[in-house]
């Protein structure tokens, strides 16, 4: 899917990972300097109320720490072979998992504080809404890197892909808290 345009301007860059139902890829703006995730999902990748993932979102707009929705749409690649795609808000950073390896001298107190308090404050909003995440790992919370435009600038910490919490098959999703 690299070098693909699923979207008018945007042409897919660097592949960033990869999930059960699709990969994601850094999507760059022509012209305007801009960046978007782009998830990618091939042609019989989605199952029945994937846009539920979408709207758990869209109710989430403006909260901090939850990584922003922008667009999504189906489109042919290359092969002229179907596929889906959203649009999320890029993080710069790297997954909890991987950032841990990365950045193990990082990982203190302060830090673990700031990542429940931010995990907690994400649920609490997805609480008052009735939102179940019901994908709630270290995959999915992304620590982004220190903005260099502003000053003593911090790690940010983000909560993302609110999936397939749901029972669609037999297995009982875990409780998010």
């Amino acid at each position: 899917f690299l070098r693909l345009e699923p979207t008018p301007g945007y042409f897919l860059t660097r592949r960033l990972g990869a999930g059960k139902i699709g990969t994601v890829y850094l999507a760059e703006r022509t012209g305007l300097v801009h960046k978007l995730a782009c998830k990618i999902i091939k042609e019989g990748g989605l199952k029945l109320g994937w846009e539920r993932e979408l709207e758990k979102v869209l109710q989430l707009r403006g909260v901090d720490n939850v990584v922003q929705y922008h667009s999504h749409d189906s489109a042919l690649d290359q092969d002229h072979r179907p596929y889906s795609y959203v649009m999320f808000e890029y993080i710069d950073g790297d997954n909890l998992n991987t950032f841990e390896e990365k950045h193990p001298e990082e990982v203190d107190m302060a830090f673990i504080e700031s990542l429940l308090s931010t995990i907690l404050n994400v649920l609490f909003a997805c609480k008052s809404q009735n939102i179940f995440h019901g994908d709630l790992h270290a995959g999915n919370v992304l620590i982004a890197s220190p903005d260099p435009r502003v000053r003593n600038g911090r790690r940010k910490i983000f909560v993302s892909d609110f999936g397939y919490g749901g029972f669609h098959n037999a297995i009982i999703p875990k409780g998010d808290f």
